[in-house]
């Protein structure tokens, strides 16, 4: 499991979000931040190069602590 925060200084708007891994490598998050989700539109790209989102369903995925928790 990894930690990161995206902050954007200009809007004022940080998410917590953990990347995960399915270990069976089927099926990834659908939800925000998952590989298909709208939320990476807005990071920057030296930000997505760092994280590094998966673009198929390869089980490794971003999700938000927030839903994590649910």
């Amino acid at each position: 499991m990894t930690c990161s925060h995206i902050t954007h200084t200009l809007l004022t708007w940080c998410f917590r979000i953990l990347q995960l891994r399915n270990p069976w490598g089927r099926f990834s998050w659908k939800g925000d931040w998952g590989p298909k989700s709208d939320m990476w539109k807005d990071v920057s790209p030296h930000t997505k190069q760092e994280l590094h989102p998966a673009d198929s369903d390869t089980g490794v995925f971003w999700i938000a602590l927030d839903d994590f928790v649910k």
